[in-house]
């Protein structure tokens, strides 16, 4: 399977890469400077499916999004990807969890005041040892497990880009 690459130029998370079934998430990344680029980076992954919005109910006042999700497991600091709804579209961490039926998010201070959106709840964990790395220096790793995503997270870039590059290897 070809690898796919993706370059991060500022602080931000990187869209999530798929993960093939055909690789039973058997995936091999390298974070790869370009020329002087400087910051550090986390690379992220999940078991949870991306590809499967439910709609829900939300309700937004200011810049807090509040989502009902009925038993979302959530908790501060996981993630969610917002779709069909083009004020809020987009990738967010759990700002916060309300109780067990509802999560908020920080949004901009505008869009709908409530309405229904598309929503996928992203449960994360880091990869060990690439944990605030250093995005000088290049680094590589491999995951033998069942997930369903990876991603980088640059925390801080100065410089040129951060190249991230994941392969996947049919088992």
């Amino acid at each position: 399977m070809k690898p796919i690459n993706q370059f991060i130029t500022e602080a931000t998370i990187g869209t999530w890469i798929p993960v093939s079934r055909a690789s039973k998430g058997d995936i091999g990344f390298t974070v790869y400077p370009q020329a002087s680029t400087a910051g550090t980076y986390n690379v992220q992954f999940t078991v949870s499916d991306i590809q499967r919005s439910t709609r829900q109910r939300f309700t937004r006042s200011t810049t807090t999004l509040t989502i009902t999700v009925v038993a979302h497991g959530l908790t501060t600091g996981d993630a969610c990807v917002i779709t069909g709804n083009s004020d809020f579209e987009g990738q967010y961490e759990i700002a916060g969890v309300t109780d067990a039926d509802n999560i908020t998010v920080t949004v901009a201070d505008a869009g709908a005041a409530s309405g229904s959106l598309g929503f996928i709840p992203v449960v994360l964990d880091a990869v060990t040892g690439f944990s605030a790395a250093a995005a000088a220096t290049k680094a590589s790793g491999n995951i033998f497990a069942s997930i369903s995503a990876i991603r980088l997270d640059a925390t801080s870039v100065t410089g040129a880009p951060i190249g991230f590059a994941v392969n996947q290897y049919e088992v």
